[in-house]
């Protein structure tokens, strides 16, 4: 996972740890989004029909 060892770093290390930083593994976010659509779609169905939902804090 991550940048392949083809890529090149146009600045320097600095800048380059700073953006590294802020990078995010696109699997893992794919992840996340998988495990979290779901959830997103039973509140959007008990959006619709007005019954409330208690969701559990941890799953």
């Amino acid at each position: 996972m991550g940048f392949p060892d083809t890529f090149r770093i146009p600045v320097s290390d600095t800048q380059a740890y700073r953006q590294f930083g802020n990078s995010v593994v696109m699997p893992v976010m794919q992840e996340v989004a998988r495990i979290m659509v779901p959830h997103v779609q039973a509140l959007i169905a008990h959006e619709r029909d007005g019954t409330p939902l208690a969701l559990p804090l941890f799953a």
